[in-house]
């Protein structure tokens, strides 16, 4: 017979050790089910963080974050402002895409987001222009296009028109397997002439040119008229005179030939030698005696003129068109001699208009200056005068009180109680003006003066020195600017010598 408490017993081992293992499954659930991930092909491609514009002519891409095309130009914004750059400039636009895991990278390198025609290596090159022009000079253009009488010659920064005389030839180099290379050579058409100049006054007429007996008519009945018919009718040529009739020489009283007025001023009157007979003729024993003047004959009176009735005037002068008013002489145009300066100046114009300028420079046959942040430049002859500023006080002048004047560039002043002898420095004053004329008319005893010394301060007992008046002004400067002295080559002033020679010219050696 079965005993049944083992089966109990087991049952009871059995749910004993349920109720001890629900708390730890309750605390350590098991783990889900991972989805299925989705494949590559089927997951979206992030939009670009940027883009990548290579250029031909630079190794580093520009970074922009749009960009768009219009009318073959590719513009985005940088720098707080819109941007265009050609097509044909852009090499290639790759997108920069964010880091994707290792399974999602493309295996092929992204292609350039360009429109047809143009490759992502290298884009393919355009058909080049080469103009030689008669001048010697040859140039690579884009384009040459005709406008009437001349060729308009466009380049990637714009285009110009030359004539097509000026042009020697042209040549056109396809793109690659496009054709074969052209030239085309500007000549002068067969049968082409320029209109014929106006002949020369007093110049020998043009030989005739045969023309046909009997000229062919016209549908309108007229007759046709000759080529040589065309051309304007010559000016009336001045006929040269025929030469007057040389008087004959009268008779001299002894009936030697007589003597003109020609030979008067012309032959000179010769010594006449000896001839052995009259040494024959005259006494031997009786001493020669001095010789004495023998006044020249008078000279004969010339012909009078033939009547006028005589003959008409063999030739006829046409009148002369009225002459044009002389010009009114032009202002002389005071530039400076030296090419450049850093100096302030006021440039004044032919229109009359004055411009201040902070410094020049002469390049090209224009005088050029700095404003606006760019480069202004004008030409040598629309500029009339540039007369630099007053020189800035340098900080080096002493006071002193005007004596008198003992020369044109010599004054006494009197320093601090002790009187001292002053000469103008680096100028040399002309000789023959008038002292009463301005500046020297303004000064007085007793007006107050600047000394500025230069290299030297001494000259024996006369000091150098460059004199301001009480109005700021040099007199040094105001005696050349008004022509009463003019720059002098010394070495011992160097401070203030540019704007002495641009005053005054160059110096002379004194």
């Amino acid at each position: 017979m079965c005993r049944p408490w083992p089966a109990l017993a087991l049952l009871a081992l059995l749910v004993a050790y349920g109720a001890l293992a629900s708390p730890a499954l309750e605390a350590h659930p098991p783990p889900e089910t991972e989805p299925p991930r989705p494949r590559p092909e089927a997951q979206a491609v992030a939009e670009p963080r940027a883009y990548l514009l290579y250029l031909d002519y630079d190794r580093d891409p520009i970074v922009v974050d749009a960009y768009r095309e219009e009318e073959g130009e590719i513009v985005f914004e940088k720098y707080g402002g819109r941007i265009k750059i050609p097509k044909a400039q852009v090499l290639q636009i790759v997108p920069d895409r964010p880091d994707l895991p290792p399974g999602l990278r493309p295996r092929a390198p992204i292609p350039p987001l360009l429109s047809e025609g143009f490759s992502a290596t290298r884009r393919r090159a355009a058909a080049s222009h080469y103009l030689s022009l008669r001048s010697g000079g040859n140039l690579k253009v884009s384009e040459v296009r005709p406008e009437g009488g001349r060729l308009r010659v466009i380049l990637d920064e714009g285009s110009f028109t030359i004539p097509a005389s000026e042009v020697a030839g042209i040549l056109r180099l396809p793109a690659d397997g496009e054709g074969w290379p052209e030239a085309w050579l500007v000549v002068k058409r067969e049968g082409e002439r320029a209109a014929p100049p106006p002949p020369p006054l007093a110049a020998s007429p043009p030989a005739a040119e045969p023309l046909p007996a009997e000229p062919q008519a016209a549908r309108g009945g007229e007759p046709r008229r000759a080529p040589r018919d065309e051309w304007p009718a010559p000016p009336p040529i001045l006929a040269a005179a025929p030469p007057e009739p040389v008087p004959a020489p009268a008779a001299a009283p002894d009936g030697a030939p007589g003597r003109t007025p020609a030979d008067e001023w012309s032959a000179p009157a010769a010594p006449v030698a000896p001839t052995d007979a009259a040494e024959a003729a005259l006494p031997q024993a009786a001493p020669e005696p001095p010789p004495t003047p023998v006044p020249d004959p008078p000279i004969a009176p010339l012909p009078a003129p033939a009547a006028a009735s005589a003959a008409p005037p063999p030739f006829t002068v046409a009148a002369l068109p009225p002459q044009a008013p002389p010009e009114p002489p032009k202002a002389e145009r005071v530039l400076p001699a030296v090419s450049s300066s850093t100096k302030p100046h006021l440039l004044e114009m032919a229109s009359g208009d004055t411009i201040k300028v902070k410094g020049f420079w002469i390049e090209e046959g224009q005088l050029k200056f700095r404003r606006f942040g760019g480069m202004v430049g004008i030409a040598l002859s629309e500029v009339l005068k540039l007369v630099p500023e007053e020189p800035e006080p340098s900080g080096e002048r002493i006071p002193a009180r005007l004596v008198r004047l003992l020369g044109p560039t010599l004054l006494e002043v009197r320093v601090k109680g002790e009187a001292r002898r002053v000469r103008l420095l680096g100028i040399q004053a002309l000789a023959g003006l008038d002292r009463a004329r301005e500046p020297w008319l303004g000064l007085q005893r007793g007006d107050v003066l600047q000394l500025e010394f230069d290299r030297e301060r001494e000259a024996g007992e006369v000091w150098l020195a460059y004199v301001f008046l009480a109005s700021g002004r040099m007199l040094n400067a105001e005696l050349v600017r008004l022509g009463l002295a003019r720059p002098a080559v010394d070495p011992r002033a160097l401070k203030y010598v540019d704007l002495f020679h641009e005053l005054g010219g160059r110096p002379t050696q004194p």
